[in-house]
């Protein structure tokens, strides 16, 4: 396997990492680029390398984006992350021949805030949001997998408001080991992804994929939560797979009833605890990996 680590942005602490089959060179594979949750503080450990050695094992080669949070040390996410994250695709369309990748074939991955980076991107990878990095068709991703994500930031603010009470369980979200109030949690996300705690109506609606899907733009698009998510709430995937579908767009939708935030593969090997072990909601790597065979190979 070839594993190697590429600066991301002129930030040492934004990268991008590829995990590179080497074994068959009969064949060029399908790309996931794989962009960790973390409430825009940082990128999870668990929702990183894990993921892609699974995605390595069903046949594809593998990328983890470590993009702009807070802990890079960025005023915000948006729309930074974005560029990040253009940058890593045409990195890897540059080295297709090398890492035997199939260029028609990119995937991006996302959880939770790593899905809502995705889920914009799929939307505006040929806006001047992205940047000025490589041609539009450089940029272009064929494929998105969104897990647990946050899809629309209007609505994130009314769930604020109603669990502004609560506390939340920092290794669901960035795996440090604490617990935050939700105020204070919720204060730190907004600053880290806006640079204030107070954005208005046309920042919120910029970084709301749901308002921005385009049936010229959006790619096929597999999205996956729990009804008992507990921190996001299914409804950000279930309206954003219902516009996807009222676009016309290939989509598949999976709603696990279990199950809290932050699963990542939900198994042994993305797991901090027993309790995120859950066998049903694991299915959802067989299932996305099945679904974007068929959508990329053309054979649905």
């Amino acid at each position: 396997m070839i594993n190697k680590k590429f600066s991301i942005g002129n930030n040492q602490k934004t990268f991008f990492e590829v995990y590179i089959s080497d074994y068959d060179n009969r064949r060029k594979k399908p790309m996931v680029i794989i962009c960790p949750g973390g409430g825009f503080l940082d990128c999870s450990p668990c929702e990183g390398e894990p993921v892609a050695l699974f995605f390595l094992r069903n046949g594809f080669q593998a990328g983890v984006l470590t993009y702009t949070t807070a802990a890079s040390g960025s005023v915000s996410s948006f729309p930074s992350a974005l560029r990040d994250l253009a940058q890593a695709i045409v990195i890897s369309r540059e080295h297709a021949e090398e890492w035997q990748i199939d260029e028609n074939q990119i995937v991006i991955l996302g959880f939770s805030a790593g899905g809502n980076l995705c889920a914009l991107y799929e939307n505006y990878w040929k806006s001047i949001l992205t940047g000025e990095i490589g041609g539009s068709d450089s940029r272009k991703p064929n494929a998105a997998v969104l897990c647990y994500p946050l899809t629309d930031s209007r609505l994130n603010i009314e769930e604020f408001k109603a669990l502004a009470d609560a506390e939340v369980n920092m290794e669901q979200v960035t795996g440090e080991k604490a617990e935050h109030p939700m105020r204070e949690f919720f204060d730190e996300v907004l600053t880290a992804q806006f640079g204030t705690v107070d954005p208005d109506k046309d920042l919120l609606d910029a970084a709301s994929p749901i308002l921005h899907i385009s049936k010229e733009i959006t790619p096929p698009t597999f999205v996956w939560t729990t009804f008992r998510d507990g921190l996001l709430s299914p409804m950000h995937s279930i309206c954003y797979a219902k516009r996807l579908y009222e676009a016309g767009i290939d989509t598949e939708l999976h709603v696990y009833h279990n199950g809290p935030h932050g699963l990542s593969l939900a198994d042994c090997s993305s797991a901090k605890k027993q309790k995120e072990i859950n066998a049903h909601v694991a299915t959802w790597g067989t299932l996305a990996v099945e679904w974007l065979k068929e959508v990329l190979s053309g054979t649905e």
